[in-house]
């Protein structure tokens, strides 16, 4: 979203500035406007909620900064320039938020590893009070650490590389080549069928954590759930198990329990013991496009202005459409939808698509990383959990309300919907030069200056369009593709609203505005 965190490392606190206390003061003032009643008209609520969450996130942001307890020791000097010059230049980008709490899992911080496209950032486990740890930076969404965070290395290739794997249901035998990616407790590799070159299989090979008993039920809990699901769902554009090779332990009829139940059955202490000395194998159908996330780093710029590229935008929301309304509708949320867990499954190059891919028979995407999804009670359930990659939560979870999972999927899929219009996240801080082409009026923008924390900004719903504005007024892109980019931003313009107010999934394809998303793709697709 398989998303479990790591613990945070915590900024010590130590001096105390004039501009921290004129900040703390105006957050007091309006927590005293809130209880005494000296706000002009009543507030809702719900509003009344999001201010206060979004007052202790400023107000424990500057108590974890080195701001506190002015006398104990004189203010530091500045460094000298030529340290400065030395100093690491991404130390501001490696400081997340507070530590771990057991009772607290799978709200996801982040912190950064440099790419050629920016920073790519890793889920840790987080307080769900504590929205301290959300900072602006560059674009790249939350890539959870057991799920592809960073490329593979040398050592991986040389450990799995040549490595027979046996899938027992289907009886076929796999020998691994490139490692794909790899994660804290899991290495996907492409592995080929020893009796057919032609076909080639994903492999997720999932190591267990040891750290304590706690951690080893709840993932293999996690292990149980996913396989249910994947094994439940059957969609053109959702990720296909082929087969899997788990511990004994783990039985059919134990996954098809948890499939309905929505829980697994407990495991005992000697049992854990026996399933986290052995690795378990998921086959999953291979796509070899990459992620949607690396695929729109290298074609954005310069060429994301082209009819293609919009057209095939088009057709991958359709398909992310129809396919998350298939989960919906047997009662099972994802609740990590983003980029990174889209798939596409050929190489789509901008340059040389000359077919339109909303014709095609075929999916040209596939749905993937069911770690954190879950099969609801009833269609009403409420969730309380908090789970997801931060940049994609919606506001009812980030400020620790139960939540609706088929509108929390909605919100992400906002979210992503107008990274692709955009190429950045809708609540971090705009570039200054896209704040000053825009047309938002300068103490607007004066405001969003200030206001630097994203999770502020989520749960206010503070976003809106730069880009898609610029490319509207733009002579020499062409109306097909402004129109495409008009019918995505109505789409993102359902969902990044309040609860109250937001579509689901199932609503929006049924609705005549947004009946072009069905006649992007396939009939089969979405009956």
């Amino acid at each position: 979203m398989t998303n479990l965190g790591h613990a945070s490392e915590k900024a010590s606190a130590e001096n105390r500035s004039p501009s921290f206390i004129a900040e703390e003061s105006s957050v007091s003032r309006r927590h005293d406007e809130l209880q005494n009643g000296a706000l002009s008209k009543p507030p809702s609520p719900e509003r009344n909620l999001r201010i206060e969450a979004v007052a202790a996130a400023e107000l424990q942001q500057h108590h974890s900064t080195p701001h506190a307890r002015v006398a104990k020791r004189p203010i530091p000097r500045p460094l000298p320039r030529e340290e400065r010059k030395t100093r690491d230049p991404q130390e501001k980008h490696r400081r997340v938020g507070a530590g771990t709490d057991p009772n607290c899992v799978c709200v996801c911080a982040r912190t950064s590893h440099e790419t050629p496209h920016g920073y790519v950032s890793c889920a840790v486990e987080v307080a769900a009070a504590d929205t301290s740890y959300f900072e602006s930076r560059p674009i790249p969404p939350s890539v959870p650490g057991s799920q592809i965070p960073s490329p593979p290395s040398e050592r991986d290739n040389t450990v799995f590389n040549g490595r027979i794997l046996l899938a027992p249901t289907i009886r076929a035998s796999y020998v691994c080549m490139d490692v794909v990616g790899s994660g804290a407790f899991s290495t996907v590799v492409a592995a080929r069928d020893t009796t057919n070159s032609h076909h080639v299989v994903a492999v997720k090979i999932i190591g267990f954590p040891t750290d304590d008993f706690t951690s080893m039920s709840s993932f293999r809990s996690f292990i149980v759930r996913e396989l249910g699901i994947l094994s439940h769902l059957h969609h053109p554009c959702i990720i296909k198990l082929v087969d899997y090779n788990v511990n004994p332990l783990i039985t059919l009829p134990e996954i098809n329990e948890a499939y309905e139940s929505g829980e697994a059955v407990k495991a005992s202490r000697e049992d854990l013991v026996t399933f986290a000395e052995s690795q378990q194998y998921f086959f999953l159908e291979f796509c070899a496009g990459g992620n949607l996330f690396n695929w729109l780093s290298n074609n954005y710029t310069p060429m994301g202005h082209t009819k293609t590229f919009w057209r095939l935008a088009a057709r991958v929301v359709s398909e992310l459409m129809v396919a998350v309304a298939h989960m919906h509708r047997q009662r099972i949320i994802h609740r990590d939808i983003k980029l990174e867990n889209i798939l596409l499954n050929d190489n789509f190059d901008c340059i040389s698509l000359y077919e339109d891919p909303r014709l095609s028979s075929r999916p040209a995407s596939t749905v993937t990383d069911f770690g954190l999804s879950k099969r609801l009670v009833s269609d009403d359930q409420l969730l309380t959990t908090k789970c997801g990659s931060q940049d994609y939560v919606s506001p009812e979870l980030l400020m620790g309300l139960k939540y609706d999972g088929k509108l929390l999927d909605a919100w992400a899929i906002g979210v992503l919907v107008y990274s692709i219009i955009e190429n950045r996240l809708p609540f971090d801080l705009p570039p200054p030069e896209l704040m000053q082409s825009s047309m938002i009026s300068p103490s607007v923008l004066k405001r969003r200056r200030t206001k630097h924390s994203p999770a502020h900004r989520i749960a206010m719903i503070d976003w809106d369009w730069y880009r898609a504005t610029s490319m509207h007024r733009e002579e020499v892109l062409d109306n097909e593709s402004k129109k495409i980019i008009h019918n995505l931003q109505k789409l993102v313009e359902v969902f990044l609203v309040r609860k109250e107010k937001r579509m689901t999934v199932q609503a929006v394809l049924e609705h005549e505005d947004f009946a072009w998303i069905k006649a992007c793709v396939p009939s089969h697709f979405y009956s």
